[in-house]
């Protein structure tokens, strides 16, 4: 219950409560993610809110549950900040720049992760764990209250802390609380559903009073989801079937007849469900929910006119004080109904399903006043960009239909609602497209899913009548226009037998109609993926059944994993070529389950075990690769894998949102001209391709030897690599706007990675340069180190083939050493391998680029301390003698990676799109932080190298490995 007078009302000590804002503040990146992600930004909120409170009528916060922020400035509602691993049950605004928020953090346990934020002023942050708690459901922050499944938690104003009450906990059953009202810190009520060690009591509906320090049952068996004190003499209750409950003379009473003998100012609202009420000083009450279902006709016989319809989807109920009777507000709206706020008698809000809603004296739906705007409020399940100026999604509600969403360069719009439920969607080109999708066919004895096949001419959705088959679909890839896979199947149920019985089922599209191919499995499938020519393929199911598709039929792969003992399940692949693809899924054996990556070389499948990452965590539910050194993956709870071609590395988390589906699109030049990633409540994520960089910077070929000048890439031999969309390609007119191609065109890419310049030192500088050429990397060419300038120098060793560089004697002094020839570069990728050796125990090592002298240059750096921790790093732009620091953080903004005495891999990319200097910093292949944008770029010199620093005058020393520059 959220009450209007809670920043006006209450006892002076409730404001003492919380007047402190000194709560200790964990400042773990983790805990706050911000709308702007790296590479990623929201296109497209969800506005399923669940919580509305406003501060005044030009102040007010809309959360849903997954922590996503909205805030109301007095015109707009803005997406503020979105909690990453977070579940939010309530929270509520003490004033404009002081509110709390209460849930879990989904990284902990979903039922043992109890957390608190708090809002002061600036942004939403995590002050209190209580992990052992479990969840916490709702708070009353005016009386300095939290309530939680196993917790009871009182401000402590003077440790400004939420500690746990274990004296009233011990009073207090195990309880799920649905709602919460105080009108001081001893006098506190709450409804919900409880049980204790007395059998008697398990799953039993309930009011509970605290006063005169302990908790008290004050009536069972009514389910109740609402509550609010208009006094201490007086209450009202809500819940679902109708029922309204009434607290005067120290007695709550049921105030609806929906269960009770007709009484005169009795009403009942049978199908309705109260989710949320507020109590506005001047006596009005506002009630808001939904209908549980359509229901054609009255079902008590002594409803009165003023009565719900009881088809109706949602419920804004008010009560009538001169009447003294519950009556129903109109709404052209639909929906559920979540929550409800007001400022004043004639300024609220509600909130709900896809929604929100103002009162001005009458209620009028604003959903146009959100910024970011979702198109809809349901789960997208997939999408598929043809270019950056078109693309297609589809969406799926269990209650609400489902819908085909389309993008025209500007904004996502809804197509007409079909009924049928869609899983997967492919465009072929920007005039032919196929959806894949099922509808519900219950039958006597079984029940199943009945596919559906949806074809676009350019025009319109159409169902593809050539079909037949009524089994269930799962997966399908579109080679082409005239050439496509689905495969599916189910577990048929035999309800009068007590058994199932698997279905295994494949079509093929020949260009004119769906026919059904023999399966030579009996397993259902589910995913399939073909070569780009569609002459090879693969399909796989549960229980470890893979089948093969070559001269023109599919069999049954056997021994096509390389590892046993394990069962495993694909969920979803795609294939790069006939020796090489990817796979996602699950394993398991009579001991345990784990997520799984899956690579295919040829030969066999086999696993891929990350580097940086764990998979036990990490649900992967699509995977696309857009060539053989690129692909994506993306799952549960916000997680996001890019494939460098060298290894798979797990992007920082920018929601905790379910990703369902990926699409990413390149033009002609390898340039990514379009992204997006989908997810449930209408969040779209758009890739923001002017700040990702798709160039192959981090490969490295042991093979290749140093040389002085750059490898031509014009006689490389091409290989075809496939993508799960459309590749844009140019049109055989000029033109500067690629147009997509109606088939997977394979992309010609190098087999071999070129540079611009390479030094692995390793080569034999024994003697001293010839005449004439400039060296800039500093050898031993005698017997004795050579000094190069200050208090650096550098030495050869021969034993282990590295290049060292020694500092000594002065401590915070900083050591440059450049790279020569075709070094020189301004733009492009610069990276370099770096290890400690001995000496000195606080150090910092990096690389430099865009040099222009000793008083401009670009630095990435990183430093360790005497604890021998993982490190921290930064980006610095040093202009004429000034440092300005343009990104930092610790090793925790990286996963840990950072070694001390191991070798650690820096990289630089810099890019010029559009006028804009672009700028993405990697450590050991992962991504630090966002891409951004520097305003004041470096842009004259062109030199290039690696960077020493010692920090005590005892020295370090360091060597370096394998100094790369890459084109632009």
């Amino acid at each position: 219950m959220k009450m209007y007078g809670r920043m006006l009302g209450g006892l002076v000590a409730s404001v003492i409560l919380l007047a402190g804002l000194g709560l200790y503040q964990f400042s773990r990146a983790d805990n706050l993610q911000q709308s702007n992600s790296p590479g990623w930004q929201i296109e497209a909120a969800g506005a399923n809110f669940s919580i509305v409170d406003m501060v005044s009528a030009t102040d007010g916060w809309a959360v849903n549950s997954d922590g996503v922020f909205y805030h109301y400035d007095g015109q707009t509602w803005q997406l503020k900040q979105i909690l990453g691993d977070s579940y939010i049950n309530d929270f509520q605004m003490v004033s404009a720049n002081d509110g709390w928020a209460v849930g879990y953090r989904t990284d902990i346990g979903t039922n043992n992760g109890g957390a608190v934020w708090h809002y002061d002023g600036t942004s939403w942050q995590l002050v209190d764990l209580q992990s052992r708690m479990g969840q916490l459901f709702r708070l009353d922050a005016g009386a300095g209250w939290i309530v939680g499944s196993n917790a009871v938690l009182r401000y402590d104003s003077q440790k400004k802390q939420w500690l746990s009450d274990l004296t009233t906990s011990e009073n207090l059953p195990t309880t799920y609380v649905n709602d919460i009202d105080g009108l001081s810190e001893n006098d506190l009520w709450l409804v919900g559903s409880f049980y204790n060690d007395d059998p008697s009591m398990l799953g039993v509906n309930g009011i509970f009073h605290f006063t005169n320090g302990t908790w008290q049952t004050v009536i069972t068996d009514t389910y109740l989801n609402t509550i609010g004190m208009v006094s201490a003499d007086e209450g009202w209750a809500t819940g679902g079937g109708g029922t309204i409950m009434h607290y005067q003379q120290g007695q709550w009473t049921r105030y609806d007849s929906c269960q009770s003998p007709v009484i005169t100012s009795g009403v009942c609202f049978p199908n309705v469900n109260f989710s949320d009420l507020t109590i506005l000083p001047s006596g009005d009450i506002w009630a808001v929910g939904g209908a549980w279902s359509a229901v054609g006709e009255a079902t008590e016989p002594r409803q009165k006119s003023n009565e719900i319809e009881a088809s109706a989807a949602s419920a804004i109920f008010y009560y009538d004080k001169t009447a003294k009777e519950w009556k129903q507000a109109s709404s052209n709206f639909t929906g559920w109904l979540n929550s409800v706020s007001f400022t004043a008698d004639k300024d609220g809000w509600t909130v709900g399903s896809g929604t929100i809603l103002r009162y001005d004296g009458l209620w009028k739906e604003s959903s146009d006043l959100l910024q970011p705007k979702a198109p809809t409020a349901l789960d997208l399940t997939d999408v598929n960009m043809i270019s950056g100026t078109e693309g297609w999604a589809i969406a799926n509600g269990w209650d609400s239909g489902t819908q085909i969403l389309k993008y025209d360069s500007k904004s996502w719009k809804i197509l007409p609602r079909t009924e049928n439920q869609l899983i997967r969607l492919e465009m072929v080109s920007a005039n032919s497209g196929w959806i894949l999708g099922n509808k519900v066919n219950p039958i006597t004895t079984t029940y199943h899913l009945d596919n559906v096949i949806l074809n676009y001419d350019g025009k319109s959705w159409q169902i593809d009548k050539t079909n037949t088959t009524t089994e269930t679909l799962n997966d399908f890839d579109m080679v082409s226009a005239t050439d496509g896979w689905a495969v599916g199947g189910t577990w048929y149920w035999d309800d009068i037998n007590q058994t199932s019985t698997p279905v295994s089922t494949i079509l093929h599209y020949d260009g004119s109609k769906w026919l059904e191919v023999a399966s030579p499995i009996t397993q259902p499938i589910f995913a399939v993926s073909m070569t780009p020519d569609g002459t090879e393929g693969w399909a796989a199911g549960s229980d470890s059944q893979l089948l093969h598709y070559r001269a023109g039929k599919w069999q049954v792969a056997l021994n096509a994993f390389a590892t046993t003992g394990i069962t495993y399940t694909i969920q979803a692949m795609d294939m790069v070529s006939k020796s090489d693809g990817w796979a996602i899924g699950y394993g398991y054996n009579e001991i345990s389950s784990t997520n799984m990556l899956l690579h295919y070389n040829g030969t066999q499948w086999s696993e891929y075990h990350p580097k940086s990452f764990s998979l036990e965590t990490t649900w992967l539910n699509r995977i696309m690769m857009v060539s053989a050194t690129e692909g994506w993956a993306v799952g549960g709870s916000g997680v996001v894998l890019y494939y460098d071609g060298h290894e798979w590395q797990q992007i920082p988390k920018f929601t905790s949102s379910f990703l369902r589906a990926i699409s990413i699109v390149k033009d002609s030049t390898n340039r990514v001209v379009s992204g997006r990633i989908v997810g449930p409540n209408g969040v779209i994520f758009k890739l923001n391709t002017l700040s990702q960089t798709y160039l192959p910077l981090v490969k490295r070929d042991p093979t290749s030897t140093p040389t002085d000048t750059p490898t031509p890439t014009s006689t490389t031999t091409p290989q075809p690599t496939s993508t799960n969309t459309s590749t844009a390609q140019p049109t055989n007119t000029p033109t500067s706007t690629p147009t997509a191609t109606a088939t997977k065109t394979p992309t010609a890419i190098p087999t071999k990675l070129t540079y611009n310049y390479k030094e692995n030192f390793s080569g034999d500088y024994g003697t001293p340069p010839p005449s004439g050429k400039v060296i800039g990397w500093a050898h031993k060419w005698t017997s004795t180190e050579k000094d190069v300038g200050g208090d650096c120098y550098s030495e050869w060793s021969t034993s282990n083939a590295q290049y060292r560089v020694n500092k000594s004697g002065k401590s915070n002094y900083g050591c440059f050493r450049w790279a020569v020839g075709n070094a020189y570069q301004r733009l492009g990728g610069f990276e370099a391998v770096m290890k400690r050796v001995d000496l000195g125990s606080k150090f910092a090592y990096g690389i430099y680029l865009n040099g222009n002298g000793g008083n401009e240059y670009y630095l990435f750096s990183v430093s360790f301390r005497d604890d021998r921790s993982c490190g921290d790093w930064r980006f610095s732009r040093t202009k004429n003698d000034n440092e300005t620091v343009l990104q930092n953080g610790d090793c925790s903004s990286i996963s840990g990676s950072l070694k001390y005495d191991g070798e650690n891999k820096l990289k630089v990319v810099h890019e010029k799109i559009d006028n804009s200097h672009r700028l993405t910093l990697y450590i050991n292949g992962q991504r630090v932080k966002s891409t951004f944008t520097d305003n004041s770029p470096l842009t004259n010199g062109e030199s290039t190298g690696i960077y020493f620093k010692s920090y005590d005058d005892s020295g370090a020393r360091v060597y370096f490995d394998d100094f790369m520059v890459y084109p632009n």
